[in-house]
């Protein structure tokens, strides 16, 4: 998991990297937001979206550790 700590991602494996919260949560869908809470729920967003690709980074570097052969096939 060397590749995962040098890429700053072991937070990802030990639990410690959590999902970033919507700030914004409670609204409903078509309300039109001010200009403030249109700035935090864009930041949102694109933490979200790193915090995303960090998870799928180091789900693929722990499958790329399991042989094959341990991979179950579904028919």
């Amino acid at each position: 998991m060397w590749s995962v700590n040098a890429c700053g991602l072991l937070k990802h494996i030990d639990g410690m990297a959590k999902e970033p919260a919507d700030p914004i949560s409670n609204h409903a869908p078509n309300v039109i937001l001010n200009k403030a809470k249109t700035a935090l729920d864009m930041q949102w967003k694109k933490d979200l979206k790193v915090w995303k690709q960090g998870k799928a980074i180091v789900k693929q570097q722990i499958a790329g550790t399991i042989p094959d052969s341990l991979f179950m096939t579904c028919p």
